[in-house]
């Protein structure tokens, strides 16, 4: 008899870990509300992701390590991201396995091969949320990561949810343009050291883009003399 470990995206875009026999009826509850306790406040939701075991004790011994997850390592879970997993588990984060794969359940959410010759520095990740004022009715996981180098800075923008509830522009030539603000786009504030001054970056799916320098929170804007980004957009 099969048994499965899944995963809930809830309303408050935080995750529920849980593991059944039957997960189409279970699933169906969870949404339904009919299961007291964690996610019956937090619908609507949506199963991101579940794994197959042979035996309910597998089952439940997956559930409890995925709770043990942080969230960008669940993330890189249901993103199929066996790399980052794996960066995430040699950062210190995590400890990963390094036994055969059908060693233990660990193996079977970890695979041990990654490609990745040499460890690499884990980006860091900032996961942002609506005002609680304005929660939206669907699902949404906005993650942005990181890299920064002595020259440049690398932001990976990831949203997921509903896309099709989301006015998305449509691609244009990269070119700068105010307003950005006033549609979807990504933004990024950097503030060099502990002065006041500060920049802002709008970001575009459109891949049009704008900067500012403020010399405080809302003060002297001006436009800031900065090399053209270089922005790609995909989605699935």
């Amino acid at each position: 008899m099969p048994f499965w470990t899944y995963m809930l995206h809830c309303a408050d875009r935080s995750f529920y870990v849980g593991h059944t026999d039957d997960l189409q009826r279970r699933v169906g509850q969870h949404e339904q509300g009919t299961i007291p306790g964690y996610t019956q406040s937090r619908r609507q939701l949506a199963l991101v992701w579940s794994e197959v075991f042979e035996t309910r004790d597998e089952a439940r011994e997956a559930e409890r390590k995925l709770k043990g997850w942080g969230r960008p390592k669940k993330l890189a879970l249901i993103r199929g991201d066996w790399a980052l997993i794996q960066c995430l588990a040699r950062s210190g984060k995590e400890r990963a396995s390094t036994s055969s794969a059908k060693a233990d359940v660990e193996d079977r959410l970890l695979p041990t091969s990654t490609g990745l010759a040499e460890p690499v520095e884990a980006p860091r990740f900032f996961f942002l949320h609506p005002h609680p004022e304005t929660l939206p009715s669907q699902p949404f996981s906005l993650e942005v990561s990181i890299r920064q180098s002595h020259d440049s800075l690398r932001l990976r923008y990831r949203l997921t949810g509903s896309l099709d509830k989301v006015v998305i522009p449509l691609l244009r030539p990269t070119a700068r343009a105010d307003g950005l603000w006033q549609s979807t786009c990504f933004e990024a504030f950097v503030r060099p050291g502990d002065a006041a001054a500060y920049h802002e970056y709008n970001f575009a799916s459109s891949t049009e883009w704008a900067a500012y320098r403020f010399d405080a929170y809302r003060q002297g804007m001006a436009m800031l003399e900065t090399p053209e980004p270089c922005i790609r957009v995909s989605r699935t």
